[in-house]
């Protein structure tokens, strides 16, 4: 009996040893990238507001807590400047012609991914880019027949006291987006019909539906 069992135990050893070889590794084939590229028009569907970051407002996001609380004491006596707060709210290209960041279409087409309409957020991140028009402010022009116009409305400062703002709105705006996608995890076709979802229900720029307001919504221009 004992030598039999010693057998035995021998034997189950070796298909242990056999059973914990690494699996053999086998060459994995990755095709190269197909980037590719296509102009799209958007014809805006509700006005366009904007509010670019102006340098003072830059400054009191950089400045510390205590500093903050003397720039708002201050901006309670400061004489409100209609013009300029206006003129300082336009996004402008290089030349000085209005513009909108071309990272904001893309934020736009990613919040209207959902991986239930089987567009997931990630593959929109990593396979989907707005370029802009001009490189250098990283601007998409806008287009308007009326160019824009002051609105003035009723804001909340940072302590809920009410506050004047002046801003500029595009009343009838457009633009032409161009596109670079990796076309074998998403197509042309498909980056469309998602731009036709985020202008409807995404938007850009003040006050849109993905913050619960109703402008900057817009179209995409399909050819008849």
């Amino acid at each position: 009996m004992g030598r039999y069992g010693t057998g035995l135990k021998e034997q189950r050893a070796g298909q242990g040893d056999e059973n914990d070889r690494a699996p053999a590794r086998h060459a994995v084939a990755l095709n190269p990238l197909k980037i590719e590229r296509f102009d799209v028009e958007i014809v805006g569907r509700s006005r366009l507001v904007m509010h670019a970051w102006s340098e003072k407002a830059r400054h009191w996001i950089e400045s510390s807590k205590a500093d903050r609380k003397v720039l708002n004491q201050d901006k309670r006596g400061a004489k409100i400047d209609p013009e300029g707060e206006y003129e300082a709210s336009i996004y402008r290209c290089a030349d000085g012609k209005p513009g909108f960041p071309a990272g904001a279409f893309r934020s736009c087409l990613i919040a209207a991914a959902h991986k239930d309409l089987g567009i997931a957020k990630t593959d929109i991140c990593k396979s989907v880019f707005v370029l802009a028009d001009d490189p250098e402010t990283n601007m998409v022009r806008i287009a308007s027949k009326n160019g824009p116009q002051m609105r003035e409305d009723i804001c909340r400062n940072t302590d809920k006291s009410p506050a004047v703002r002046y801003r500029a709105e595009f009343i009838e705006w457009s633009a032409k987006l161009r596109i670079e996608h990796d076309a074998q995890i998403i197509s042309a076709e498909t980056i469309i019909n998602l731009l036709e979802r985020a202008g409807y229900g995404v938007g850009i720029g003040e006050h849109r539906p993905e913050k619960e307001g109703e402008w900057g919504r817009f179209e995409v221009k399909r050819g008849k």
